[in-house]
């Protein structure tokens, strides 16, 4: 259902086949995220930075949209969203014991290289470890750019994710992999 340009190896499809012979099954797993999109943005907006929100928006689709990728299983998700939380707040303590804190809230440059480094050095954690989780990039960006330490985005990101693999866990003979 759809046109294939085999010289550039494009596929113009306006539908994903599985979609037409299973429309069912997508509207349900894309019904279980509106529920958990409305709770997390209520929350997240009040008190988050948007990069946390969207990091935690990212693994919700990772979740229920590709439920049985390996990128979706709990190592992943948990290590991959750990290792970001660690790594920021390792990151924020050496900052505040160094005395760079003023300099890394002032200085833009300053602030940019140090979090692209630090993210990277998540990026070879997760990967040694086995708990790569991509949308976890976002987490460590949004623990950084806060001013502070903040045990409550740390719980939100925690129990946000537990929410969801527990919603996924009890879903699971229902989904099926969107993509």
């Amino acid at each position: 259902m759809g046109i294939y340009l085999d010289k550039f190896k494009i596929n113009i499809k306006l539908f994903d086949d599985k979609f037409l012979t299973n429309p069912r099954r997508y509207i349900f797993q894309i019904g279980i995220c509106i529920p958990i999109f409305i709770l997390l943005l209520l929350l997240g907006d009040i008190v988050l930075r948007a990069p946390i929100v969207i990091a935690i928006a990212s693994s919700a689709f990772t979740i229920f949209i590709i439920p049985r990728s390996i990128s979706s299983s709990i190592r992943r998700v948990v290590g991959g969203h750990l290792v970001a939380i660690i790594m920021g707040g390792i990151f924020i303590l050496l900052l505040t014991l160094t005395g760079f804190n003023e300099l890394y809230k002032e200085n833009t440059l300053f602030r940019d290289i140090w979090i692209s480094i630090l993210v990277v050095l998540s990026f070879f954690i997760m990967v040694i470890t086995d708990t790569e989780h991509p949308p976890a990039a976002g987490t460590i960006l949004g623990i950084c750019l806060q001013d502070e330490w903040s045990w409550f985005a740390v719980l939100f990101i925690l129990v946000s994710m537990l929410i969801m693999l527990s919603i996924k866990s009890i879903l699971l003979k229902k989904l099926i992999n969107l993509v």
